[in-house]
């Protein structure tokens, strides 16, 4: 058979935990980005980040008794244009280095696609980190189009700055989830943030590092509010770029709410002083232009992401408008 060619059966199964410490080494040979890079260590669990959402499905693909390849996809309840409905994410699409250009991808994503119809979901969606030339040549080719630009940044080290008054939110998740619902009301691919979808949402992440909510009330009311996710627990990061590497303990803020941006100021403060405490380092992911990117310093390392869709119409297109985005989908 031709180079680009099968050479020989290559098997589309689920993932088992068998699997698991392959699809780290397999994870850790597929360096994501162009100038600058993401790597990720999925050590010691490569399904920590699977079990983030409520439902996935996972599959490898096998050639003689070796992974070569891995795709997962999620489902989940997203509400885009103001209609709620069931999307299917796509995530993880990895190929071993040695073969790729083979057609492997395709087997893994049809697979993944096969599912999707299966669950009777017309949408889809993925990132793609900047600079994945590949990815977005392949993704392209099987009928997603771009459709926003976003970007995950680390942020240094709010020294010097204080914020008082905030605390651990234990009761009353009602008035949080009602903060949340008010946010994101207006965003597209955000989920209808109510009390179960809180909960819920609490418990799937604490196994992974969910740390609790935070917020600070004035005038005895909640007007800004976050989740601390210590992400470590599902996987390393390291950043490459101009000849060297950051390697961080990542945290994100998961759910992040607020009833003014310029509350937003004194929350970052008060979440990075949380973190560094714990030796960890803030990432935030946003669009150019919402209200998280104004505390974004110019300084800080970032790298790009473009948001992919499919299986939507014409009149469905028009998703203009704030991004939510979902920190499990990074």
């Amino acid at each position: 058979m031709g180079k680009g060619s099968l050479a020989s059966v290559v098997v589309i199964r689920d993932a088992r935990k068998a699997d698991n410490q392959a699809l780290i080494e397999l994870d850790r040979q597929c360096a994501m980005g162009g100038t600058i890079q993401l790597v990720l260590d999925r050590s010691p669990d490569f399904f920590a980040r699977s079990r983030a959402y409520s439902a996935f499905r996972l599959f490898v693909a096998e050639e003689e008794g070796t992974i070569i390849g891995v795709g997962g996809v999620s489902f989940k309840t997203l509400r885009v244009n103001g209609i709620t409905g069931c999307w299917a994410y796509l995530y993880d699409l990895r190929v071993r280095p040695t073969h790729r250009r083979r057609g492997v991808a395709t087997l893994v994503a049809d697979a993944l696609r096969d599912v999707i119809r299966e669950q009777g979901v017309s949408g889809a969606y993925s990132w793609v980190v900047e600079g994945n030339t590949p990815s977005e040549t392949f993704v392209e080719r099987r009928g997603s189009t771009p459709r926003k630009r976003a970007a995950l940044a680390l942020l240094p080290d709010s020294a010097g700055e204080k914020s008082d008054g905030f605390e651990r939110i234990t009761e009353r998740s009602d008035e949080v989830a009602s903060l949340l619902e008010a946010t994101y009301r207006a965003y597209q691919f955000t989920p209808q943030w109510d009390v179960p979808t809180l909960y819920s949402t609490a418990d799937r992440l604490v196994p992974l590092g969910w740390q609790g909510m935070y917020g600070k009330r004035v005038q005895g009311r909640w007007t800004v509010c976050f989740g601390l996710w210590d992400y470590h627990r599902v996987m390393q990061m390291a950043f490459r770029g101009g000849g060297s590497e950051t390697q961080v303990r990542p945290f994100f803020l998961y759910p992040l709410g607020w009833r003014d941006p310029e509350h937003l100021r004194e929350a970052l403060c008060a979440a990075q002083g949380m973190i560094a405490a714990q030796g960890g380092t803030l990432l935030l992911s946003y669009v150019p232009g919402d209200p998280l990117s104004a505390f974004v310093p110019e300084e800080a390392f970032r790298i790009g992401m473009t948001l992919y869709v499919r299986g939507i119409s014409q009149q469905e297109r028009q998703t203009e408008g704030p991004l939510f985005i979902d920190p499990a989908d990074l």
